[in-house]
């Protein structure tokens, strides 16, 4: 069975994940800071998700011990690919204009989980694909704070989103 999944801003810079009407966690992100940090919250756990390093182009997910769960960095300072370190595994996390603009996280060159613009009778929609329902939710929260500037820049406040899944 799909999970309909959904984003939903709730204040100019949180925003709720919606799992089939329930409320599952909501990322504040600090958008005129810098490191532009930003806290998940997933149920009971916490997360703070930020820029690091000298240009401010890797990321770190860390919980609330300060223990690094999630990073992103580039393996080459001028790529349009990075590697993304997730749960003892590698991912290659990327940026597509295939029409329009989308973040993917990748494994072994299949799209794992994607978040992009979608064109649907004149208007654009954002879309969410994954390949199969997950537990885990920190993916989602990593590419929604890497998407909202899109998202906003080309959608405005009214989000619209749709969720894909996709067999395998």
């Amino acid at each position: 069975m799909q999970q309909q999944k959904q984003w939903v801003k709730k204040s100019e810079s949180s925003y709720a994940l919606i799992i089939d009407d329930k409320e599952v966690g909501e990322l504040s992100i600090q958008l005129a800071s810098l490191e532009r940090k930003a806290i998940a919250s997933i149920g009971a756990e916490t997360f703070y998700i930020k820029r690091i390093g000298f240009w401010k182009t890797n990321i770190e997910v860390t919980n609330h011990s300060d223990q690094v769960i999630m990073k992103v960095y580039n393996k080459k300072w001028y790529a349009n690919t990075s590697v993304l370190e997730y749960n003892g595994k590698e991912y290659q996390l990327l940026i597509r204009n295939n029409p329009l603009s989308e973040w993917a996280i990748v494994d072994k060159d299949k799209d794992f989980l994607a978040y992009g613009l979608a064109a649907d009778n004149g208007a654009v929609k954002i879309k969410i694909t994954s390949v199969a329902s997950t537990e885990d939710l920190l993916p989602h929260f990593l590419l929604w704070y890497l998407f909202v500037p899109i998202a906003q820049e080309n959608t405005g406040d009214n989000f619209t989103f749709t969720m894909l899944l996709a067999a395998q």
